[in-house]
């Protein structure tokens, strides 16, 4: 899969509207990355797991995650409870997933996830609100809401 946008890994410069797309399907980085370039202007970066998540995260300020739940190494659940006690300042996570039902959604939401959307469901401009809502006002805190990126 080639970069759309793709950042350097340094904290030299903290960027606003910085995100990461954490998925082990390329295909769905792409989709997803694509969808955010088409709507925003937003520096995007790509994690294959959990772990790779974790490292990017350590060496960057992002101000939003979409999260996969079912990953190799690490997936979803385990990195949302890596990051639930850490005080310092951490992305909002969003998880995207076909995994879903209210037990997993309430489980994600009770390890840090601001929200949920399926993707098998989604709307793009329904994905384009919940980011602008989970980054600019905060409307859609804690909200399961289903999305389809099949448009």
């Amino acid at each position: 899969m080639a970069d759309i946008a793709s950042s350097s890994d340094s904290n030299d410069t903290p960027v606003f509207n910085r995100i990461l797309i954490v998925d082990d399907e390329p295909e769905a980085r792409e989709i997803f990355g694509e969808i955010l370039l088409r709507y925003f202007d937003f520096v995007i970066d790509y994690a294959g797991d959990g772990k790779e998540c974790i490292e990017k995260i350590e060496n960057n300020n992002y101000d939003l995650v979409l999260l996969d739940v079912f990953m190799p190494r690490m997936d979803g659940f385990e990195t949302l409870q890596h990051f639930k006690n850490i005080p310092d300042r951490k992305p909002k996570f969003v998880v995207i997933s076909n995994m879903g039902g209210d037990l997993v959604i309430k489980q994600l939401m009770g390890l840090g996830a601001h929200s949920y959307a399926a993707k098998s469901d989604t709307d793009v401009n329904d994905l384009v609100d919940l980011v602008k809502n989970v980054l600019f006002n905060t409307q859609v805190g804690n909200k399961s809401i289903l999305v389809d990126i099949t448009n």
